[in-house]
């Protein structure tokens, strides 16, 4: 597969990384091309038999997707369920070649959703982290200016109204 168009086309950002690029199919839509990505997965179509780019039919980030499996004995295909806005969940199965492919394809997937969620996890830690410990610090740095007489009591007020 020439992964070149897909970089072209202008659907990837220049932040992400294309971990993955196969010929495969769509449940609802038929054939196109079946893209993982280090923030995103999507499934692209061909516009016309002669183009050269390509048409975004689907994505959603890394950090909905809720499972991957795969079903079938004859004919692998790869379950994702994902949750939509209205927290409800949605199952979309693609087709990416033979039972083995399927299941490498399962395991990349899973592989980018965990590292996504992971990175994703860490950032918010650190902030709430961050927030908390700040908001501790002011209240007993005002409540020490109070009983040292440095304030009132009607700045203290007022003061820890604003944090």
């Amino acid at each position: 597969m020439d992964t070149s168009q897909i970089y072209s086309s202008g659907i990837l950002a220049k932040s992400e990384e294309l971990l993955e690029a196969r010929p495969g199919s769509m449940s609802t839509k038929g054939p196109g091309v079946f893209v993982i990505t280090n923030k995103r997965l999507l499934f692209l179509q061909k516009p016309g038999f002669f183009s050269k780019g390509y048409h975004l039919f689907f994505e959603c980030s890394l950090g909905v997707i809720v499972s991957v499996t795969t079903t079938g004995l004859l004919t692998k295909l790869l379950n994702v369920q994902i949750r939509n806005e209205q927290s409800a969940f949605q199952i979309y199965q693609f087709g990416v070649g033979s039972k083995d492919d399927v299941e490498v394809v399962c395991q990349k997937l899973l592989g980018a959703k965990n590292e996504y969620k992971e990175k994703e996890t860490i950032s918010a830690q650190t902030v709430i982290i961050e927030q908390a410990q700040n908001k501790e610090n002011a209240d007993d740095i005002l409540k020490k200016r109070l009983a040292r007489g440095e304030i009132t009591k009607e700045e203290f007020h007022d003061k820890i109204q604003r944090t």
